[in-house]
C-alpha cells in the first residue's frame, strides 16, 4: 500500500515539473521605446506621420492613436496601423506651431495593456522630424481614412491556446508515466507474496 502512494505522489510531482518547465517566463510590459516626435521634442511645423516604437505588441488587439493641438483641438489623423510587431504609425493633416500631445492606447504582446501619453511643440525653431523607415514603407490610411474592423484572431493565432496544449501533454505524459510505476511497483510484490 505505501509502494501504491509513493507511486500515485510520484505521478502528481512529475505533473507538476512538467507544467512548471513547459511554462514560459514572464515577460515585460511593452514600454514606449522611442518615437517621432518623442516626448518633449521640439520639431519643425508639416510633420505629417507619428509613429511609436515599443518592444512587441499583439496584433489582433485595438490600437489607437490621437493627436491634439494648441488648446486640445483636435487633430484629424488616420487610423494607427501596426507596421512589423513594434511600431505604430499613423499620419496626421500637417502639424502647425504649438504644444501637442499624442495619447496612445494598445496591448503588448503578454497581453498587459500599453497606454500613455506625451506632449511635444511644433515651432518654426525645430529641426524636421524623422519618419521611421517602417513606416514609410508601410501604406498608410490618410487623415479622416477608415480601417474594416480587425479579424478575429483564431485558436491558432492566441499564444494561450499553444501553452494549454503542452500542459495538457505533460499531464498526460505524467499520468502515463504513473501507470506504468504502479504496475511495475505491482509486478515486484506479486513474487514475494506468491512466496509467502
Amino acid at each position: 500500500m505505501r509502494r501504491l502512494l509513493t507511486a500515485a505522489l510520484l505521478g502528481v510531482v512529475l505533473a507538476g515539473v512538467g507544467v512548471t518547465a513547459l511554462t514560459p517566463p514572464a515577460q515585460a510590459h511593452s514600454p514606449l521605446l522611442s518615437s517621432s516626435p518623442g516626448p518633449g521634442d521640439r520639431v519643425a511645423p508639416g510633420v505629417a506621420v507619428v509613429a511609436l516604437t515599443f518592444t512587441a505588441l499583439r496584433a489582433e488587439a485595438p490600437i489607437t492613436v490621437t493627436v491634439v493641438g494648441p488648446g486640445e483641438s483636435p487633430i484629424l489623423a488616420g487610423p494607427a496601423v501596426l507596421a512589423g510587431i513594434a511600431t505604430v504609425c499613423a499620419t496626421v493633416r500637417p502639424l502647425q506651431p504649438g504644444i501637442h500631445a499624442i495619447t496612445y492606447s494598445a496591448t503588448s504582446d503578454d497581453g498587459d495593456p500599453v497606454e500613455g501619453k506625451y506632449f511635444f511643440e511644433v515651432t518654426a525653431a525645430g529641426p524636421p522630424a524623422v519618419t521611421p523607415e517602417t513606416c514609410l514603407r508601410t501604406a498608410l490610411p490618410a487623415p479622416g481614412a477608415t480601417l474594416p474592423p480587425r479579424a478575429r484572431a483564431t485558436p491558432a493565432e492566441d499564444g494561450n491556446s499553444g501553452l494549454l496544449s503542452l500542459i495538457a501533454v505533460a499531464a498526460v505524459a505524467a499520468g502515463a508515466g504513473g501507470w506504468w510505476l504502479t504496475r511495475w511497483l505491482r509486478r515486484r510484490r506479486r513474487p514475494a507474496t506468491l512466496a509467502q
